[in-house]
């Protein structure tokens, strides 16, 4: 399972895309499960070799928090002796409340 935790470093957060590279040869996409507050879109898009996932407020006072995170789950297809380079994680895109895009920093 691979897990992504949102730190908004205080910025009004309306929106969040990223995209998480993985080996297909090795790991099977499963699910992805989202916590988040209020109702945002919340989306999964499985390329094959990649997964766009993240979370959209469209209208309302709503914003995204810390509390934001994202569990992908894979099942792996052959035994596994370690995790490293089975999956990276790159951003896409973010917007604030007033849909003006921030830069994304990932740690």
């Amino acid at each position: 399972m691979v897990s992504v935790k949102v730190n908004t470093l205080g910025q009004p957060l309306k929106g969040i895309q990223l995209k998480l590279n993985y080996d297909k040869d090795i790991l099977q996409y499963q699910t992805t499960e989202y916590t988040t507050v209020g109702n945002p879109t919340n989306f999964s898009n499985n390329t094959g070799d990649y997964i766009n996932f993240g979370s959209l407020i469209y209208s309302g006072d709503g914003l995204l928090n810390d509390n934001t995170e994202y569990k992908i789950t894979f099942i792996p297809l052959i035994g596994i002796q370690g995790t490293l380079g089975l999956t990276s994680i790159s951003p896409t895109d973010a917007i604030n409340k007033d849909g003006k895009q921030l830069k994304i920093n990932l740690n």
